[in-house]
C-alpha cells in the first residue's frame, strides 16, 4: 500500500465495512485484476491494456499486486473475481454472482 497513495485512503474505509456487511449477511465479492504474462489477451488495438502489460510484471495474474489486499483478504466461500478488462463484467463471472 505504501506505492500506491490512493489504497491508503481506501482500504480503511472498506476495513469498517467489510464486517458490516458480512455480519448483515451480504454476499462479498472482491475484483482484482490481472494479465496473463503470455500476452494471449492484449488485443493489437487495445493501447491500455498494451501499456499495463508493457509495465513488466507489475500487472501480470501472479504478481502480489494483483492480490486483494491482505487487511481485507476474502474469508473461505467468498468470491474472487479476476478482470482483465476495464469492466469487472467483462468476460468474467460477475454478473453470474450478482444474480445468484
Amino acid at each position: 500500500m505504501d506505492n500506491y497513495p490512493f489504497a491508503a485512503k481506501v482500504i480503511p474505509v472498506v476495513e469498517e465495512v467489510l464486517p458490516a456487511a458480512r455480519a448483515a449477511g451480504i454476499p462479498v465479492i472482491f475484483i482484482r485484476f490481472g494479465l496473463r504474462g503470455s500476452r494471449v489477451d492484449v488485443a493489437a488495438g487495445n493501447q491500455l491494456i498494451r501499456g499495463l502489460h508493457g509495465a513488466g510484471t507489475l500487472f501480470h495474474e501472479g504478481s502480489p499486486e494483483t492480490l486483494v489486499h491482505a487487511r481485507i483478504e476474502p474469508l473461505p466461500g467468498e468470491a474472487v473475481v479476476l478482470k482483465r478488462r476495464a469492466s469487472a463484467f467483462a468476460a468474467t463471472d460477475l454478473d453470474r454472482l450478482l444474480r445468484a
